[in-house]
């Protein structure tokens, strides 16, 4: 047995017994074998593992209802997914690349090409109708494995499961631009006929070649009419093979030097004297040439046709809009803002719309965008359903009547089993729809059983539709802003606008990701009842400013207050913890210290040291939580950047070499004091271990004088210095710690794992618990958004804010974020606690 996957075993029979699953080690591998002789994974070598794993998750949380018929097909215990799915598998570091690695060892291909398919996930394109498509792949592959696998019907590179797991990869990978099928051009249904219809009509339409070949392979795998591969005898080469003789080129002096030449060409290249070359007067060639024959083959793409094709332009562009919004972590284009007349208008219409048969699925699709923040596509394929388990995107009707929005939650960042006293998280995030939208959608509904809102209509002419009567409307009220886009975006629009709520709100609600990057969703851990609330604020305003300007009240409630759970659950982040486990950590390692400082050995230098030890310790927790610092090695390198009469230390925990993420937060006074006292102890630490090492004296000399000594630097100086010594393994700054060893004790820099391995008997938390545990707090107190981003690094294009055209002036960030950190440290007891030494 390979060593990762005894570590993989270990980790499932570790969840097994947290969550009392009374099953033997012996049951449990055979269990785990049997997955991994269906999936043909190798025996010995187990790389990429992790990525099946994240497919199997991938469809269940986007087909919720395929999941036991998937977990069925591969020989998946649900208890051996639910342990991957749930906690963060804990592994060496080599295992872990070979775990979580995205490729393959040589020869693969041949030998194991299912599982090559599946361990390469992560680069398929993963919208709602690929999966189905994988998912009914793999559901076929088992039917006709035998025949896949025949010897007789192999060629002579490749057997036909090589060809058709090769070609599927390649046709539903991200990089072929060329496969772009309707979004509704695979219907949610076993049926294998539709599937194949759809194919061919996708192949007929396609002029790609390659994508055309993957198609054909594809349907041969689900006609299941392989033959034997034909063998060709080529005799020879083709062309001619006699000597070609040249005519030798003709040579001219250059100027009056006769050892430089130039090659003169055949004809003279002289435009006539209207400055027209005689090769411009001809048309282009009208077609490809192949094999140097002149005949038109249908086939053939014509030149002129090649040039204007779009497939041939989308592939030789360069796509500035993307990539500039890629870099500055922007999901939405379109900032144009729906005012108050435009609102207007916009419920007057739907108003209207609703009351006829014709226009009543466009004013829900309209409803469903405005209200969920979702595009037109995204509409049309929510969900609906009388079972919660099957409503996860979409609409929920529940036993009394009440319509809930359903949404799936995903987070990467998981916990490890070890980890303790941290929040339970919901998967789905359920929101009450409002009444007037549940009525329309229930008359609309044709048949009870359907699978979806719109599952009658076409989304093509739904769309076209919905698109001319906008533009009607606008024309017809004097009003440019009413369209599909500005309708979509209107809740993001409004809070980049208002900053009402911060928008991970809408986020964890509606599934909207508002960022490009998993950042702003990773951090948040927000109860359900304040995200309630949140949204009820967000609509009460809009309501607000509609008033505002018609000067009466606005007739339909656009939300309702009331959560799902009578009970406090969570949402968002896996890694924050609760502030009770926040508190016991404050109170052990304040209990810690006081301990040592009791102690009647005080004078011996392994006192000294653990004293120092715990001490540093506190004041790094207190770092970390205080500020959202990462978990990084060597945090605090230097004490220039710390300006106490401002309440302010710079950072730099995830930067670049021009330091484009550094950033200046705003501190807790509690953590300012125990800054100051800290440089005190230090101070206090130099002149008791100067005589024993003075080279560390020395180096405390330069910690407590950097403020100083830095200002006489010039900037390419200080930045190569402080690129040098920020998140350092080797250089040590202000926060260090003693190990000790056979020659005696050393001086260590801080890192995650050190903060880990010298917590408190019988705590276990995450090395960056209090970046999470910040930001959760920052949005309890309800603290802009701008402001949030400041704190933890995360911002978008405009909101440098260390930049020469920033405006942002930090005496009114720091009047603005004090009290809500004050309160926030306040809330948990946090206290400055004074060393001994001073």
């Amino acid at each position: 047995m390979s060593s990762l996957k005894s570590e993989i075993l270990n980790h499932i029979f570790s969840v097994c017994k947290i969550n009392q699953i009374n099953l033997e080690r012996e049951d449990l591998q055979n269990d785990l074998d049997e997955f991994l002789r269906k999936i043909k994974a190798p025996k010995s070598d187990l790389q990429g593992l992790s990525w099946v794993f994240w497919l199997v998750e991938e469809i269940s949380r986007k087909l919720p209802g395929y999941l036991p018929k998937l977990l069925n097909l591969l020989n998946l215990k649900s208890y051996i997914f639910d342990a991957v799915k749930q906690y963060e598998v804990r592994l060496s570091k080599i295992n872990s690349n070979l775990y979580h690695s995205k490729s393959y060892k040589k020869g693969w291909c041949e030998l194991y090409p299912f599982y090559v398919f599946l361990i390469k996930s992560h680069d398929y394109k993963h919208d709602e109708q690929f999966l189905f498509l994988i998912f009914h792949f793999i559901e076929h592959f088992f039917d006709v494995e035998d025949v896949l696998t025949d010897p007789d019907l192999a060629t002579k590179s490749a057997t036909r499961e090589n060809e058709v797991c090769s070609k599927f990869r390649h046709l539903i990978s991200h990089n072929n631009t060329n496969f772009h099928p309707k979004q509704n051009a695979f219907l949610l249904s076993h049926s294998k006929q539709t599937i194949i219809a759809n194919l061919e009509e996708i192949q007929r339409e396609n002029e790609d070649k390659n994508t055309r070949a993957y198609i054909n392979s594809l349907l041969h795998f689900y006609f299941n009419d392989w033959s034997p591969a034909k063998s060709y005898n080529r005799h020879g080469r083709r062309g001619d093979l006699r000597f070609k003789r040249y005519q030798k080129p003709k040579y001219e002096n250059l100027l009056s030097s006769d050892s430089i030449k130039v090659l003169k060409p055949e004809k003279e290249i002289l435009h006539d004297g209207n400055g027209i070359f005689i090769d411009d007067l001809y048309e282009q060639m009208p077609y490809v040439l192949v094999n140097n024959e002149g005949t038109l083959e249908n086939f053939e793409i014509k030149s002129v046709e090649k040039v204007f094709s779009k497939d041939t332009r989308s592939k030789r562009k360069v796509d500035v809009t993307s990539n500039v919004i890629r870099s500055h972590n922007i999901a939405k284009q379109d900032t144009r803002l729906l005012r108050e007349k435009d609102l207007g208008i916009l419920f007057t219409t739907l108003k209207a719309m609703a009351f006829q048969k014709k226009n009543k699925p466009l004013a829900i699709a309209c409803w469903c965008m405005f209200l969920l923040s979702k595009s037109c596509e995204e509409v049309m394929e929510l969900n609906f359903s009388y079972e919660l388990e099957d409503a996860r995107t979409g609409l929920y009707v529940d036993k009394y009547d009440d319509a809930w929005w359903v949404f799936n939650i995903s987070q990467s960042l998981k916990s490890l089993i070890e980890h303790q006293g941290l929040h339970t998280v919901e998967d789905l995030a359920i929101t009450r729809c409002p009444d007037f939208l549940r009525e329309l959608i229930l008359d609309n509904l044709k048949d009870k059983t359907q699978q979806k809102i719109f599952s009658n209509e076409d989304i093509i002419t739904l769309k076209h539709r919905l698109i001319h009567k906008l533009k009607k409307v606008s024309e017809k009220s004097n009003s440019s802003r009413l369209s599909i886009s500005t309708i979509s975006n209107f809740v993001v629009n409004y809070l980049n606008a208002t900053e009402v709520i911060d928008p991970i709100y809408i986020d964890f609600s509606y599934d909207v990701q508002l960022y490009m990057t998993r950042v702003a969703r990773s951090y948040s851990n927000i109860e359900d009842h304040l995200r309630c609330y949140m949204l009820k604020r967000l609509w009460q305003e809009v309501k607000n400013d509609y008033k505002a300007y018609y000067k009466e009240e606005l007739e339909l409630k656009l939300f309702e207050f009331k959560p799902y759970k009578k009970e406090r659950v969570s949402l968002g982040s896996k890694l924050t913890v609760r502030n009770e486990t926040l508190s016991t950590l404050i109170n052990k390692c304040v209990a810690r210290i006081e301990e040592l400082s009791k102690l009647s050995n005080k004078h011996s230098i392994d006192w000294l040291l653990n004293f120092h030890n715990s001490y540093v310790l506190y004041v790094t927790w207190m770092l970390m939580f205080g500020t959202g610092y990462r978990a990084v090695w060597n945090p605090l390198p230097t004490l220039s950047l710390y300006v106490p009469s401002l309440n302010l230390l710079g950072i730099s925990d995830k930067d670049d070499s021009d330091f484009t993420h550094s950033r200046l937060v705003c501190i807790p006074s509690k953590l300012k004091q125990q800054i100051n006292d800290y440089i005190n102890h230090l101070e206090s630490l130099r002149g008791l271990i100067r005589a024993q090492n003075s080279a560390l004296a020395l180096k405390i000399d330069q910690f407590t004088q950097a403020p100083s000594s830095s200002l006489n630097m010039k900037f390419n100086e200080s930045a190569s210095w402080y690129a040098d010594i920020r998140n350092s393994r080797k250089n040590f700054g202000p926060l260090f710690i003693f190990e000790k060893q056979i020659t005696g004790w050393k001086v260590k820099p801080l890192s995650p794992q050190k903060l880990i391995d010298n917590l408190p008997k019988g705590m276990s938390i995450p090395s960056n618990a209090g970046r999470h545990w910040l930001k959760s707090q920052l949005l309890i107190q309800g603290v802009r958004s701008e402001l949030i981003n400041l704190q933890m690094g995360h911002w978008q294009v405009g909101e440098l804010p260390l930049a020469k055209y920033s405006s942002l002036r930090y005496n009114s960030v720091i009047m603005e974020l004090l009290p809500h950190l004050d309160s926030i440290f306040e809330k948990v007891k946090w206290r400055k606690v004074k060393s001994i030494l001073t």
